[in-house]
């Protein structure tokens, strides 16, 4: 089962905001869906360097992450496909990096610690 979208054009469907974060393949943005007004982020991944094999990777991994359905997982809406760019449409989430949460503490308690661990640890057994 494939959840890439090739027949729609994503710029058709969501409109493009601000960029969130940017990597060595491509780019995250804020979007907001058409129709419904939702908003999401769009990781934009350029395949222009990508050999088969790690496109077919991340086509399974996309189709993985489809599969799951957890409070504490972030939720692939869909993904488009074009022949230089791949966008997948992520539920967007906001507040942070825990990194630079943790750093920007000046103390970080054993009871902060678990609230943070918790959750990760429930998507893990999940």
């Amino acid at each position: 089962m494939t959840n890439i979208n090739r027949t729609d054009r994503i710029e058709d469907i969501y409109a493009l905001g601000e960029i969130l974060g940017e990597g060595m393949d491509g780019e995250v943005r804020k979007a907001v869906h058409k129709t419904n007004g939702q908003q999401c982020a769009v990781k934009i991944i350029s395949k222009t360097a990508m050999d088969e094999d790690e496109i077919a990777a991340l086509t399974n991994e996309i189709n993985i992450l489809s599969e799951i359905d957890h409070p504490n997982v972030v939720k692939l809406y869909e993904a488009f496909e074009t022949d230089e760019k791949l966008y997948i449409v992520l539920e967007l989430m906001e507040g942070g990096e825990l990194f630079d949460r943790i750093i920007e503490s000046e103390f970080f308690s054993e009871n902060e610690a678990k609230e943070v661990l918790l959750p990760i640890i429930d998507a893990v057994s999940y």
